[in-house]
């Protein structure tokens, strides 16, 4: 088993994989924004919403 062949023996190259995963980061930190904004626009929420839910979710 080379570097490029898990043990399941799918084939990668570094290149391949760290674009997906780049893609997919900043797919995810694209849709977390559009959340934010979405739950901004409602009103319901503020930038204190948010300090106060980054506490509550903060390692400890």
């Amino acid at each position: 088993m080379d570097r490029y062949t898990s043990r399941w023996g799918a084939k990668s190259t570094p290149g391949i994989q760290n674009d997906l995963v780049r893609r997919h980061a900043r797919q995810a930190n694209q849709t977390v924004l559009d959340h934010m904004e979405v739950l901004e626009d409602t009103g319901l929420v503020d930038a204190s919403t948010f300090q106060e839910a980054e506490k509550d979710v903060a390692p400890k």
